[in-house]
């Protein structure tokens, strides 16, 4: 198969695929489980060899080949990724997470536990001209005080509950950053001629 046809088998698979229901069935048959390799623990994995051949055997994939390529329709998805982010999704002993068992961090909550959102900032019903531009007052969200910060001004029209929802989305009033592991084994502070020999030589071992 030349180069061309792989590209045109892999935008058809993009195609026909339902990305969704194909996660889901990948997530309840392929283990899931903290693996091992060269003396560090990658937590919440699974090995992209035994996903290619339950590709195979179930039928979703009529060889290891378009298996590979099902994969990486998931992988650019954004579904899972390579845990270190060095490789694409191959038939092969590498270690891949489902994006969704990361902690990314959260949108913050009401003492009520429900998301905040920017509609419990404004001032007026959504869809109405004093809302149009917005001020909130944020929680940092992380501690209960009583402290509120200021927001840079923003100016969105019209503010309808279709707005204020894309706003929870791509600009959240509030945030909670993920925890940091526990501890870190070494620090490179620097990208000079010492620092990235350090950083290779660490990464390394």
């Amino acid at each position: 198969m030349t180069d061309d046809d792989t590209a045109r088998e892999l935008a058809d698979l993009d195609q026909q695929l339902d990305v969704d229901e194909l996660a889901r069935a990948w997530r309840e048959h392929v283990d899931i489980e903290d693996r091992r390799y060269r003396l560090r623990t990658y937590e919440d994995c699974f090995v992209g060899s035994e996903a290619c051949e339950w590709l195979v055997e179930s039928g979703r994939a009529r060889d290891f080949e378009q298996a590979e390529m099902i994969g990486n329709v998931l992988l650019n998805a954004d579904v899972f990724h390579h845990v270190l982010r060095e490789h694409e999704f191959k038939n092969d002993y590498f270690f891949y997470r489902f994006t969704a068992d990361e902690e990314h961090g959260r949108r913050a909550e009401t003492p009520e536990g429900q998301p905040v959102s920017w509609e419990n900032f404004l001032g007026s019903s959504p869809g109405s001209e004093s809302a149009s531009r917005l001020r909130p007052d944020l929680s940092d969200g992380r501690e209960a005080r009583s402290e509120m910060h200021q927001a840079s001004e923003m100016e969105v029209e019209p503010m309808d509950d279709h707005n204020v929802e894309l706003l929870d989305q791509v600009h959240p009033p509030a945030w909670v950053n993920p925890e940091p592991p526990d501890r870190y084994n070494t620090v490179v502070v620097g990208a000079g001629t010492g620092g990235l020999v350090m950083a290779a030589a660490v990464a390394g071992l």
